[in-house]
């Protein structure tokens, strides 16, 4: 009989042994591994990224009477990197791209009869200061416009995610909370058996 509760509380210590390395693994591999093996940090991180193009080819263009600027540039979908040809009104979207919301786009044929933009430095600017230019900057993922010798932005190119994803994760993120809570409570469980078990077997 002394060999069998031995026995049993060996196997019991291995058992539970293994669930706490299986259970606690996720959160000691690091924050990556955290959010990738816990329900919570999966919802957070399915979400619809968008962004400039590692070369995001923008364009600039402008109507006659100069009351907007038309931008065209490439935009990456994060998740799985394709790129689509944008083109939004800039003064009409300035709120929204600087709250990285998702700009009112239009479509590319919205250019035809505005005139281009032209790329041209600060210092070829100032010679010809009655004319409107533009300069990208560092990144290529801005720009800031010369007109009449003044300077204007820069204007950063819109960065946003989607708003499906964002309902998405409203209604998922309680669910998937109260899923992560209850693997926490098996941990801790896991946890208290394992000090029972050994407390039993000390005496």
């Amino acid at each position: 009989m002394k060999n069998f509760k031995v026995n049993w509380e060996s196997g019991m210590k291995r058992l539970i042994t293994w669930l706490l390395i299986v259970c606690l693994s996720p959160f000691l591999a690091g924050c990556e591994s955290f959010r990738d093996n816990t329900f919570t940090g999966q919802v957070w991180d399915d979400l619809n990224h968008y962004g400039p193009a590692a070369e995001a080819k923008v364009k600039l263009f402008e109507p006659a009477d100069h009351t907007d600027v038309l931008v065209q540039y490439d935009e990456e979908r994060e998740k799985n990197g394709v790129i689509k040809r944008r083109a939004y009104f800039l003064r009409a979207n300035e709120r929204r791209v600087a709250a990285l919301k998702k700009p009112h786009f239009v479509k590319l044929s919205a250019a035809a009869g505005l005139e281009p933009v032209p790329w041209t430095t600060a210092a070829t600017n100032r010679e010809l200061p009655s004319l409107v230019w533009a300069k990208l900057t560092e990144d290529g993922h801005g720009f800031v416009l010369f007109r009449e010798g003044t300077d204007e932005g820069p204007y950063h190119l819109p960065a946003y995610v989607d708003q499906q994803s964002e309902v998405k994760r409203l209604l998922l993120a309680p669910a998937a909370a109260v899923v992560d809570v209850t693997v926490v409570a098996a941990i801790l469980g896991a946890v208290a058996a394992y000090a029972y078990a050994h407390d039993q077997s000390g005496r």
